[in-house]
């Protein structure tokens, strides 16, 4: 596919877009939107720079798309991304995720410029007690849907009968990045054609999919005609081991942050694991982890991310903190980690 024109406003049956899949085609696997008992993350806390755009323009394979994790930051990812970049896949388990990013794309959707969707969006909910302001603002949009030009019945359907649940979650988020000189370079609301039409341009093209579930299983993704280029897996790697189920070996992304919203950006090709090197990396794994819970140093409430802050250490020492060592994940790479690890201790105990 050839680039995508992103200074310019989105045109009915634009020929780079007009095959490209409607929004719904990934609705098997969309759950039902629930409220969500877990931290929202949907104000970033990354501040997006120079690496992350250099990864995307240096690794990602032609005509790729982006799996990505988070709200904003997926917004942010698809906008720093080479512009034959198919779009993204944000893949998190919290519904409101989905909620928020689903009604972004609808504002994008329904704008018929930056300065519309300003206004669409220029509304805060202080708490969900102010009903009859949230109600006014929904039967603006309401309106809008009804007589969108674009949008499939289905489409609407969706959008109208969640309406409600999207709207809330939206405008409930503080949204304070936009008002962040950090996130100047990424901020689609300034007075700037490029940022706001390349977005737009991807929403209405139905390329901005948000789906629940784990970023571990992309297994799905393939019978969608989608090629996964890069996966940006934010600090997961920070709580749960990573186990990547997808097809091909693409980028994988990991960050690290620190003090001040400053944050660091590693990645690595994703090398997946022989069934016979999988078996040895669950059996050390799990000697490693019975090790480590019966030091009493390294006890924690969660077993699984005492052992990843350990193996950790072990990883950064090993590579002397290179800023291409993979977190531990299911990879080569940590199994090697892994087998030194468990020699070690073994030796000790």
């Amino acid at each position: 596919m050839s680039a995508i024109n992103h200074t310019q406003p989105f045109s009915r049956g634009t020929k780079a877009l007009s095959y490209f899949i409607p929004e719904s085609a990934l609705g098997k696997e969309q759950e039902e939107i629930t409220p969500a008992l877990i931290g929202d993350f949907l104000e970033p806390n990354e501040v997006p720079g120079q690496k992350l755009s250099t990864l995307f323009f240096k690794y990602m394979a032609q005509d790729a798309w982006i799996v990505s994790t988070g709200a904003e930051r997926s917004l942010f990812d698809l906008f720093l991304a080479p512009d034959d970049c198919q779009g993204v896949i944000i893949r998190d388990i919290n519904p409101k995720v989905k909620a928020y990013i689903d009604c972004v794309t609808l504002l994008l959707r329904l704008a018929k410029d930056r300065e519309e969707f300003v206004e669409l969006t220029n509304f805060r909910l202080l708490h969900d007690m102010f009903s009859e302001d949230l109600a006014l603002k929904q039967k603006e949009i309401r309106q809008k849907i009804e007589s969108d030009p674009d949008m499939t019945d289905e489409l609407k359907k969706y959008y109208s009968d969640n309406l409600v649940t999207l709207t809330k979650t939206y405008f409930l988020s503080p949204r304070k990045w936009r008002y962040d000189p950090r996130y100047k370079n990424v901020n689609y609301i300034i007075k700037s054609p490029r940022p706001f039409c390349k977005l737009q341009n991807y929403a209405k093209a139905g390329r901005i999919i948000a789906t629940i579930g784990s970023i571990n299983n992309l297994t799905f993704l393939p019978r969608h005609g989608i090629r996964v280029g890069v996966v940006d897996t934010s600090n997961i790697c920070d709580y749960s081991l990573l186990d990547i189920q997808v097809e091909g070996n693409p980028l994988i992304i990991w960050t690290k942050c620190t003090e001040g919203y400053r944050t660091k950006y590693h990645s690595f090709t994703l090398q997946k694991l022989e069934p016979s090197e999988r078996a040895a990396f669950q059996d050390l794994y799990s000697r490693i982890r019975t090790m480590f819970e019966r030091q009493s140093a390294f006890s924690c409430d969660n077993p699984e991310r005492g052992f990843i802050f350990r193996v950790k250490a072990y990883e950064s020492y090993l590579a002397s903190n290179s800023p291409e060592i993979p977190f531990p994940s299911f990879t080569k790479e940590t199994l090697e980690v892994l087998k030194i690890v468990h020699e070690a201790h073994s030796k000790q105990s």
